[in-house]
């Protein structure tokens, strides 16, 4: 009996530190600057609203074009308002995700719920930098009747797409430290023929 209460003390014990290491691990995040906060003023041609799980970017001339944006790991999504501010400036319907634990991972379907409350919108993109890229992609190839289109930034196709018509945009920089090169290379198979 002893054995055992040792035993699941031990385990305890794990379960807490193991906790304790991901709450530390996730509250240390980059967050949005100024520069995006401010991105988060509206004007006479975009209707921004701020809601508990995401930022959706309207323009006045709205079309029939939506962009999910999915943040990527360990980013603030306030970080990402002044890429979906130009977007809506240009006609886009943008909504920006906040994920829980800021890690993409843990809400990849959260475009659903967007994308069932929208149904004026008829084309559908499906966009995120990193880890955020990488789950969008998931949910693309998880929900390819849905969407037109995939955006990666810093990011590889973590879902098979190659068997969809969905065209995909992956744009990443030569000189990116963060995105793992040998994944990117080994994903391509993933890719639709149109990339």
């Amino acid at each position: 009996m002893k054995h055992l209460k040792k035993i699941l003390i031990s385990m305890l014990l794990i379960a807490i530190m193991a906790s304790a290491g991901f709450f530390i691990y996730t509250l240390d995040y980059y967050r949005g600057d100024e520069t995006a906060l401010s991105a988060l003023t509206a004007d006479q041609n975009i209707f921004i609203q701020v809601n508990r799980n995401q930022i959706s970017f309207i323009p006045n001339d709205s079309s029939n074009i939506g962009i999910v944006f999915y943040p990527g790991g360990k980013v603030e999504h306030l970080a990402y308002s002044p890429l979906c501010n130009d977007l809506a400036a240009n006609g886009i319907n943008t909504f920006l995700i906040k994920m829980p634990f800021n890690l993409a991972v843990f809400g990849i379907n959260m475009a659903d719920s967007i994308i069932n409350s929208n149904p004026e919108i008829t084309r559908w993109y499906i966009a995120g930098h990193s880890l955020g890229g990488a789950m969008a992609s998931q949910y693309a190839a998880e929900n390819s009747q849905l969407i037109n289109g995939v955006i990666l930034l810093g990011a590889y196709s973590y879902g098979d797409l190659s068997n969809t018509d969905i065209r995909l945009l992956s744009i990443y920089g030569s000189e990116d430290m963060i995105l793992n090169q040998n994944s990117f290379n080994n994903t391509q198979s993933n890719n639709p023929p149109n990339t």
